[in-house]
């Protein structure tokens, strides 16, 4: 492969890297980023042609990137990224039959912030979540 299309195939990822991980690239600026990702792209080629998978291993590489040490946050924030657009780009669920919701015991549904005014104690949210978990078992 000759170096310009090299360079421009390291670009592209480059860009990808920049769309998929906009908020680590916001806090870092483009100057950083440019450099951190310019070493992530020398290192990892994309597993698929597909380049909006492109960056899985981006936020163990940022925490093993020895400028970025100082923002220990920063590899949180790109799993993070990286989860959102794994689920934006998921195979939609099947919802849920009807029936089945109505089966459920009104005790069993789950406290939605936007139906009530007030907040579900935390102690109760842990209860259900254990009840719940052990009808499982």
């Amino acid at each position: 492969m000759n170096r310009t299309k090299a360079e421009g195939d390291q670009n592209v990822r480059q860009n990808a890297l920049a769309e998929r991980f906009s908020i680590c690239l916001q806090l870092v600026g483009d100057e950083f980023f440019r450099a951190m990702t310019q070493c992530y792209v020398r290192e990892r080629l994309p597993r698929t042609p597909m380049l909006f998978e492109y960056g899985d291993a981006f936020a163990t590489f940022v925490s093993n990137f020895e400028p970025a040490r100082e923002l220990a946050y920063l590899p949180d924030v790109a799993r993070l990224e990286y989860a959102v657009g794994a689920a934006y780009h998921a195979a939609d669920a099947a919802p849920l039959p009807l029936d089945f919701l109505r089966a459920l015991p009104y005790e069993r549904l789950d406290y939605d912030p936007l139906l009530s005014d007030r907040p579900l104690p935390a102690h109760r949210r842990r209860a259900s979540f254990l009840r719940l978990r052990s009808d499982k078992d």
